[in-house]
């Protein structure tokens, strides 16, 4: 099924010749880029989400991609592809194959494209006890909507003296908190955390004054990922402004009496 849609996407492309040079879908790749982080790291032991950060300035549709990624096979162990809190976190199709050690092919499809910059995708790989150095993160074999694409390359750094590059939603405390997308957004946008252990989770939306708004999720979760979308309407049903609004995740652990919070902001344009 994933290679007949993939084939319907392509054919459709090519059958629509005039709707590209119309403009209605962008190929101009002048300025498209798929690029690793300069630097990325982890001691031994670690597992670290590597993001492929794209830059699309001219707005390129992208709906169907390829690459490859190397990577210094000893200093990291491939583990698998996350989609969750990226460009295609929704995607009818994202996945990763290991070539052989060191290099791991990337893609996906999916029938809406997407225009905007962001991370595409993240590379999880694993540092090996007694990993020690540093290597190369290089992205090569661009094809589908990337074919012509730019690249730089990045740096993977191992060891007990490792800088650790996470972003604040790759931070593991209990539980992982992602940027909302899309973001901004129009009829809805979609809302991913994770749990790492199990507790009473409470998401809820609020205006720029503080003021809730709705409230998505209000009780006891379990070990996982979960996706909650919000319509941008308020607890009663009724359509709430165009603004900025914060999205707040806390979760009290059973058996511990802590209580982790984390917020992120989004934007509602209609």
């Amino acid at each position: 099924m994933k290679e007949i849609l993939r084939k319907i996407i392509r054919a459709a492309k090519a059958a629509f010749p005039a709707l590209l040079l119309m403009g209605s879908i962008n190929v101009s790749l002048a300025q498209l880029d798929l690029s690793p982080p300069s630097q990325a790291g982890g001691s031994p032991g670690d597992t670290i989400a590597i993001p492929l950060i794209l830059t699309n300035p001219g707005g390129v549709a992208i709906d169907a991609f390829g690459a490859t990624l190397a990577y210094p096979a000893n200093l990291a162990d491939y583990v698998g592809i996350s989609s969750a809190g990226t460009l295609t976190q929704s995607w009818l199709a994202i996945d990763g194959s290991e070539i052989s050690p060191g290099e791991v092919t990337i893609g996906g499809f999916n029938l809406n494209p997407i225009t905007v910059s962001g991370v595409l995708v993240r590379v999880r790989l694993a540092i090996p006890a007694g990993a020690s150095g540093q290597g190369i993160l290089h992205l090569f074999n661009f094809v589908d909507d990337l074919s012509g694409a730019t690249t730089t390359d990045g740096e993977l750094i191992a060891g007990a003296t490792a800088i650790h590059t996470h972003s604040p939603a790759e931070a593991i405390s209990d539980f992982r908190l992602y940027q909302n997308y899309p973001n901004p957004f129009n009829s809805g946008t979609r809302i991913v955390y994770e749990l790492f252990q199990p507790g009473m989770v409470r998401l809820a939306i609020y205006d720029i004054m503080g003021r809730e708004v709705r409230v998505l999720m209000d009780n006891i979760q379990g070990i996982g990922q979960y996706g909650l979308t919000w319509d941008g309407k308020d607890g009663s049903g009724l359509e709430v402004a165009s603004g900025n609004y914060i999205y707040k995740v806390s979760i009290k652990i059973i058996g511990n009496v802590n209580r982790f919070i984390k917020t992120k902001r989004m934007t509602l344009m209609k």
